[in-house]
């Protein structure tokens, strides 16, 4: 009959050399793990997006190194518009929707973007009679309610308290594609270059137990209690 001893150790009861060395060695399997949720926020807030803004995202990769993309805005839609000019002659106009700028872009926003992603803010005097705002507009996270959307929609909304008339519609919908992105790969260094967030990780693991030199002990649990 033997008898085997082993001193095991949770991650935060190892030397702070050997817990640089877990760190440096666990950073991207970190990485990998944690970004599995905000993968999956990242894909529901651009899908959101391409429905609301007829726009489509192809060909893109976002990882540790860098992102790439492609994007189309849809052909089908065009914004048309007319009015009555004052000999009364009645105009008509059609432009490509990527093309749009100006007061014709602002007006295509305020028709069919905006009231989809917020709300007017709803007052209440306290007695009998309440009214909804004409300008102030709540706006938490519209497309999927993750904080994902925040990403994606910031030039959007900086566009639309601009006075920005330059602008068209593609190059709007490029920044806040880019925009969404670059937030999506700084979410990945972030997993992996932050030793205090990959510590932290590591810290809230007590599951997982260590020899003295930090190889990570992979037999039976109950032989280690």
């Amino acid at each position: 009959m033997k008898q085997v001893s082993l001193t095991l150790y949770t991650f935060d009861e190892l030397t702070p050399e050997v817990q640089n060395k877990v760190i440096d060695r666990e950073r991207f399997n970190i990485m990998d793990r944690q970004m599995e949720i905000s993968n999956s926020s990242f894909r529901k807030t651009l899908a959101k997006f391409e429905q609301l803004f007829s726009t489509s995202v192809f060909n893109w990769e976002v990882d540790y190194c860098g992102f790439t993309y492609r994007y189309k805005i849809s052909e089908i839609d065009a914004y048309c518009f007319d009015y009555v000019r004052k000999d009364g002659e009645e105009v008509f106009g059609e432009f490509p929707l990527e093309e749009l700028s100006g007061k014709l872009l602002r007006r295509y926003i305020n028709n069919n973007i905006v009231p989809c992603l917020f709300t007017r803010k709803f007052y209440w005097n306290g007695r009998s009679r309440s009214r909804h705002s004409r300008i102030i507009r709540n706006c938490v996270c519209p497309l999927t309610g993750e904080v994902t959307d925040t990403c994606i929609l910031k030039p959007f909304i900086e566009f639309l308290s601009s006075h920005d008339f330059k602008t068209t519609y593609s190059q709007l919908i490029d920044q806040c594609i880019g925009s969404m992105f670059s937030a999506w790969h700084e979410e990945f260094q972030l997993w992996a270059d932050d030793d205090n967030s990959v510590r932290g990780v590591l810290m809230d693991d007590l599951d997982t137990l260590y020899y003295s030199d930090g190889t990570v002990y992979s037999g039976p649990l109950e032989l280690a209690v």
